[in-house]
């Protein structure tokens, strides 16, 4: 009996040294999956943080971008805007110089017309002296 008891005895321990071995086992294989998620979590929270770093520099650099397209856009408007302005006053300044010499020339036109009228007067009041004198 005493053997089968030592044999029971160390058949018990070899069970439980395997039973603690194993229960140690899985915790090391938890401890590891936890580690392993963590690192994870801390990878992606590191890649979303540097993804959103990226955007928000890509976002600046396409603002500026668009920025400074709209600015020549409107560069060029205004140029353009400038040119038509000039153009229109331009127009209007030969306009009101093409009236204003249409009405010097009718202005001196008169002029004219008065001066021959009193002319003639003259020379036919000094023809009637002449005749009436003859």
């Amino acid at each position: 009996d005493r053997r089968r008891l030592a044999l029971q005895a160390s058949a018990a321990t070899v069970i439980q040294a395997a039973w603690r071995s194993t229960r140690c086992q899985m915790a090391f294989v938890g401890i590891v999956a936890a580690t392993v998620a963590m690192q994870a979590a801390a990878r992606r929270a590191g890649v979303s943080r540097d993804l959103r770093r990226r955007r928000a520099r890509c976002v600046q650099i396409q603002a500026f971008v668009r920025g400074s397209a709209e600015r020549r856009v409107r560069s060029y408007e205004q140029a353009a805007a400038t040119r038509i302005q000039s153009r229109w006053r331009s127009a209007r300044l030969c306009a009101a110089l093409t009236a204003s010499l249409a009405a010097v020339v009718v202005i001196q036109a008169a002029g004219r017309g008065v001066r021959v009228r009193r002319s003639m007067c003259l020379e036919r009041a000094s023809c009637i002296a002449i005749q009436a004198a003859a």
